[in-house]
């Protein structure tokens, strides 16, 4: 690239003829884009982006993650490769996104910088997800004499890589008529046995109540509805 002076000599029939003119050649026009241009990730995990790039100088380009709002590189995410080798013409990169396990939740709306012998900014959506659990019974209806018990399974699965472990208990009106055991669990293991008992002195009746699982943060009720009938 860059401004060139240059002179055009032409003979015809013995006749000279020179001109003098200016050549200016630019650099090609560099221009990158992402698939996918949105991308969902969990808290401590990673996710794949395609980098195409036409148009660039050979060289070596460093990437960057900013907010595409406030304008200041982010800490919370980053790229591998950190930085890419271009040949000129149009390259295809993969990268891999990795988002901290302490990431904000939510929509964000970034900007992938390239930086080198020439520069460019590609529009990324990210949204950063909670890992997770999600728990079902196999049956939430249950017909119980005082001082007896009755048995569901309970049905765990988690999202993003989740584990840990559950406190479990029962809320509602008349809940401290009945127990659970047990009263917790661990995501490691998918399926549990839980047994639900009702006091001696239960009066009969009808109770609405709640099976509750939490890790302290992240809480999960599921609806049961207990009978309490003459033995």
């Amino acid at each position: 690239p860059g401004l060139y002076q240059l002179r055009l000599r032409a003979e015809v029939g013995g006749v000279v003829r020179k001109a003098a003119f200016s050549l200016r050649l630019n650099a090609p026009q560099m221009t990158a884009s992402l698939m996918p241009q949105t991308l969902s990730v969990y808290q401590g995990r990673e996710g794949s982006l395609t980098l195409r790039v036409r148009g660039a100088a050979r060289g070596t380009y460093a990437l960057a993650l900013k907010d595409a709002i406030t304008g200041g590189f982010i800490s919370w995410a980053s790229l591998s490769p950190a930085s890419i080798t271009l040949e000129g013409g149009e390259q295809e990169v993969g990268l891999t996104l990795r988002v901290a396990a302490s990431a904000p939740l939510g929509t964000h709306s970034l900007a992938l910088v390239l930086l080198g012998p020439g520069s460019a900014e590609v529009p990324l959506s990210v949204t950063v997800l909670q890992p997770t659990f999600h728990a079902t019974l196999d049956r939430t209806s249950f017909a119980i004499a005082p001082g007896r018990s009755a048995t569901a399974t309970l049905t765990l699965s988690t999202e993003g890589g989740y584990s840990g472990t559950l406190g479990v208990y029962l809320v509602g009106n008349g809940a401290d008529r009945f127990s659970l055991a047990p009263n917790q669990v661990n995501t490691g293991v998918r399926n549990w046995g839980l047994v639900l008992s009702a006091a001696a002195d239960a009066p009969a009746g009808a109770y609405a109540l709640e099976v509750v699982l939490t890790d302290g943060i992240i809480t999960r009720r599921i609806p049961i509805a207990v009978s309490v009938v003459a033995p």
